[in-house]
């Protein structure tokens, strides 16, 4: 289609197996809302941050001390409570997506 693979998981297994697959030429995207899913899953976290791929993280949160080790950091919304604080994350994928999806298609 675009020539690209994109993969988003649920569940650790799923997210994990990901994350052992990441090198140099990938670009993780980690949504948390709240900034906790560092300290919910530090496995996980260690092994995309050490992966050599690229990092965004999209969170509420921008004062996490996680934050630090992301190449980027886009602060999204002012609330991280699990009704409202994702629409803000979610936009901005949404937006993030749609612009990759326009420079594909040049």
């Amino acid at each position: 289609m675009m020539d690209r693979y994109v993969e988003m998981y649920q569940s650790y297994e799923n997210q994990m197996s990901c994350a052992d697959s990441l090198d140099e030429t990938c670009t993780a995207i980690i949504c948390t809302v709240g900034g906790s899913y560092f300290s919910y899953y530090p496995d996980l976290f260690s092994t995309i941050m050490n992966s050599g791929a690229a990092t965004i993280i999209l969170t509420q949160n921008t004062g996490s001390i996680f934050t630090n080790r992301a190449d980027l950091v886009i602060g999204c919304g002012e609330t991280n409570q699990d009704d409202t604080g994702k629409y803000a994350v979610l936009a901005v994928l949404d937006h993030l997506v749609l612009q990759y999806m326009k420079r594909q298609h040049r």
